[in-house]
């Protein structure tokens, strides 16, 4: 298991009131976790070297590295440039996925969690025969570099719905893209995770667990408040507190055989100082051992 930077809201490496790098590493070995998503990608260091030297000093494991693609757009120049750095980091400190999503659309984040009713910010064909040849190029430097590229459904962007997670599935057959399980994200957008990890089954490679509390979500599904508001209100919260199934989630993962990294993931807004995060990451770790290992 392995924590996460989000897990405090921290989105890039120089955020003022971010915790300290060992503040972030020492909470998660109290915890009990073993490894630690890089998060933003020199969060942990200014290199590659000082990266890992960073997890070692902590006996933590480098686990994966989330970036967002503006997969519908002819892949290459800065987006490839930026993927390329990022997985030459992943290999350099042990780690063994990349993590991929669109993201950040205006549009898509002014409706999340009810983008099915907004057909004007949906792909079209054309644009989703674009994504396909964006992961038929990124899975190739998946490839060139021994990383795992999994494709992470994610609010936000276009990969939200359950419609948008079945086109997405076809965009990536025949390659070696795999699939991440986010189960807070695909819930949002109305796909729970339990028959999906079952349908997807030895693609799915690395999971996210979160949790939705329910009032937030149905407040966010009618309109009444945005995204930012409803996740510094809580709609991300301590696992085992929201509407996810975790004994029906559980059971898919032993269906399935899933080997992979879970990672506990409880997404946040930013607030210097606040002690709260560090006491749910430990929270969090404890519900998933007792969960996934009965300890």
């Amino acid at each position: 298991m392995a924590s996460a930077p989000i897990n405090w809201g921290i989105e890039t490496s120089c955020d003022e009131g971010n915790p300290s790098v060992d503040e972030l590493l020492q909470n998660s070995v109290d915890a009990g976790y073993s490894g630690f998503e890089l998060g933003p990608l020199f969060l942990l260091g200014a290199d590659a070297t000082r990266i890992r030297a960073n997890l070692d000093a902590f006996g933590l494991d480098a686990v994966a590295y989330w970036i967002a693609v503006s997969l519908a757009q002819p892949f290459g120049g800065k987006a490839e440039t930026e993927v390329r750095e990022a997985l030459e980091i992943l290999r350099a400190v042990g780690a063994e996925h990349l993590l991929v999503s669109d993201f950040g659309d205006p549009d898509r984040m002014r409706v999340i969690a009810r983008s099915e009713e907004f057909p004007e910010t949906w792909w079209s064909d054309d644009d989703w025969a674009e994504v396909r040849r964006s992961f038929v190029a990124i899975g190739q430097l998946g490839k060139e570099y021994g990383i795992d590229i999994s494709v992470h459904p994610h609010v936000g962007g276009h990969i939200e719905s359950g419609r948008e997670i079945e086109r997405v599935l076809e965009a990536i057959e025949g390659t070696p893209i795999t699939v991440c399980i986010d189960t807070g994200h695909i819930r949002l957008g109305g796909t729970d995770s339990i028959p999906l990890i079952r349908r997807v089954g030895s693609r799915v490679t690395h999971i996210h667990a979160k949790d939705i509390e329910p009032n937030l979500m149905a407040r966010l599904q009618r309109g009444d408040i945005d995204y930012e508001t409803a996740v510094r209100q809580g709609l991300y919260c301590d696992l085992g507190d929201g509407i996810v199934d975790w004994d029906g989630f559980a059971a898919a993962l032993d269906e399935i055989d899933f080997d992979g990294w879970v990672v506990a993931e409880e997404d946040q807004i930013l607030v210097p100082g606040r002690r709260v995060p560090f006491e749910s990451n430990i929270r969090n770790r404890a519900f998933l051992a007792e969960l996934l290992m009965g300890s």
